[in-house]
């Protein structure tokens, strides 16, 4: 079954190739691939519907990493919001973002774990109305997965002669 036909089924209508609209509650499923997909957060009647999604990209993570941070570089054209799940924490930062100027967030990363990063980017296309876009790869594809691996310490080995007590030792 096409995927055209099973959205008429469920209720859903395609979106130009954006993904699935709910009829019902305007929420706006899709699945992954390379580029982001926007999701219609706040449409109230005046805003009408999204306009074509912003370029939205995230540059590639390193991994393995030995760091318990790792900043990530996005792109995300009239942004307002980055926000970054996975790691530690969740990270979040606000401002005026163009596509052209990589936005770096620095996110924590737990030690000795992989870590499966998600990234949103808020774009708000007319006074009060905003969609987001969503991404769990990288610009060419890849998964954000990052694999945190503790340094490797080395102790000293400290070798100690013992001599019995009487006994005398003799080299060749």
């Amino acid at each position: 079954m096409t995927l055209l036909k099973l959205a008429a089924i469920t209720g859903f209508v395609l979106l130009a190739g954006f993904g699935l609209i709910c009829f019902e509650t305007a929420t706006t499923t899709f699945t992954s691939g390379i580029a982001a997909r926007p999701i219609a957060d706040h449409r109230p009647a005046a805003c009408g519907p999204a306009p074509t999604a912003e370029p939205f990209y995230v540059e590639p993570v390193t991994s393995p990493t030995t760091q318990l941070t790792q900043t990530l570089n996005v792109r995300l054209g009239n942004g307002s919001a980055i926000t970054i799940t996975g790691g530690t924490a969740t990270v979040a930062v606000t401002g005026t973002f163009t596509s052209n100027t990589p936005v770096a967030v620095t996110v924590p990363l737990w030690p000795n774990a992989t870590q499966q990063l998600a990234v949103s980017g808020q774009v708000e296309y007319a006074t009060g109305c905003y969609y987001t876009l969503n991404t769990t790869r990288d610009r060419y594809g890849n998964l954000l997965t990052i694999v945190q691996v503790s340094r490797t310490t080395y102790l000293p080995i400290i070798l100690h002669d013992y001599t019995a007590p009487g006994a005398s030792r003799s080299f060749p």
